[in-house]
């Protein structure tokens, strides 16, 4: 059945096939159908011990995400926000040893803030153009090797600041 839709589309609407066959490909098509990305996200947040408020463990919460705030410095350890104090064996914790943030952090569509310190954002800088709704960029103490060329599509990105010793230059179309 499913496949004599597609075909009945294909014939009728070639330039909609076409389209929608290259969003699918460029995986722009709304993530929140597919939760194999959440399991990804899931997973590496109990990996990393992040609490619920940080990557919150259920669909709708996680969808409705506009704020992501990840430290693993001791000065500011702003992943404990609601403590006075780190935890005694804080330097023992997975999220002191936080590798990288995964590329799937970018299928969290309503995110308008995002602040990162002393972790490797490489891989979600990969897909940050998804993020329409971005205003705000922080990250500090990163390697970040490059940014996107496609940064410039961030309509909505208010402000940038980007700290660390791996970036070396600016995509050209930076300010467009």
């Amino acid at each position: 059945w499913w496949e004599g839709v597609v075909a009945d589309l294909k014939g009728k609407y070639p330039n909609f096939y076409s389209c929608l066959n290259e969003l699918i490909m460029n995986n722009k098509i709304d993530t929140s159908l597919n939760e194999e990305w959440m399991k990804i996200l899931w997973d590496w947040a109990d990996k990393y011990q992040l609490d619920e408020e940080v990557i919150p463990r259920n669909k709708a919460d996680l969808l409705s995400l506009t704020t992501i705030a990840i430290d693993t410095t001791y000065e500011y350890a702003g992943y404990y926000a609601n403590s006075n104090r780190l935890p005694d064996d804080y330097y023992t914790t997975p999220l002191y040893h936080m590798e990288e943030v995964p590329k799937e952090l970018a299928c969290l569509l309503r995110l308008e803030d995002v602040y990162f310190n002393n972790v490797n954002a490489n891989n979600f800088l990969e897909k940050i153009s998804q993020l329409t709704h971005l205003k705000s960029l922080e990250i500090l103490a990163a390697k970040i090797r490059r940014l996107p060329e496609d940064i410039n599509k961030l309509q909505k990105l208010e402000s940038l600041d980007i700290w660390g010793d791996g970036l070396k230059e600016l995509p050209e179309n930076i300010c467009q």
